[in-house]
């Protein structure tokens, strides 16, 4: 007899689940605007950069595909990296190449970390038969970083619903059981991976950039 509360797949967050940053967002735009002839403090950066990021407008943009999309979620950073320099002290325009050249440099491996249990709890997943899917609030960059990251290969779908109005609900990639699986709703203690697994610590979330 089939157990009706056994999952078919998981739905996984990206960030803080599967991937993190290996700094802080204040060092890589410090490091960044000095290269452009700023000097702004990573400390700075990282106490105005969360409550910016929630003031923002929403990060969706319905009806835009493929180089629209993209240029409008780079339009929509670039803003909002502006925005943290100014709150720091910077004043004026934002230096032209700047902000593409934050949000190019996100698109690469070179930022991210992969969580070094990841890789085994996949496979352990894939190998037991369960669909896996990741949804994310990330932008469209995702999907190639995931490929870059070399995880792509584990997954069935990912889904990006910044596309989307925020406020629209996110469906399963198809129909069936889905066990959802986001550390940012864990209780301390407990795996961000592996909810139903032995105990680690858990990790910090961090804002996709």
């Amino acid at each position: 007899m089939t157990d009706a509360r056994r999952p078919e797949g998981l739905l996984l967050d990206a960030m803080g689940t599967l991937i993190g940053l290996r700094r802080s967002v204040g060092s890589t735009y410090a490091a960044f605007a000095a290269e452009y002839g700023l000097s702004v403090e990573a400390e700075a950066i990282n106490a105005v950069f969360p409550q910016l990021f929630k003031a923002a407008p929403p990060l969706a943009f319905p009806g835009l595909e493929g180089a629209a999309l993209l240029e409008a979620e780079q339009a929509w950073w670039v803003e909002l990296i502006a925005g943290c320099l100014q709150a720091c002290g910077h004043e004026g325009h934002l230096p032209e190449g700047l902000g593409p050249a934050l949000f190019a440099h996100y698109a690469t491996t070179e930022p991210w970390q992969v969580y070094p249990d990841v890789a085994d709890h996949l496979q352990r997943w894939s190998a037991a038969g369960l669909k896996l899917a990741v949804v994310s609030n990330f932008d469209q960059r995702l999907h190639s970083l995931l490929e870059q990251l070399e995880l792509a290969p584990w997954l069935d779908a990912v889904v990006c619903h910044r596309r989307w109005e925020r406020q629209s609900p996110i469906r399963a990639p198809s129909s069936g059981h889905w066990s959802s699986c986001n550390c940012r709703r864990r209780r301390p203690g407990t795996s961000a991976i592996a909810p139903r697994m032995k105990p680690v610590p858990a990790r910090p979330a961090c804002t996709a950039c």
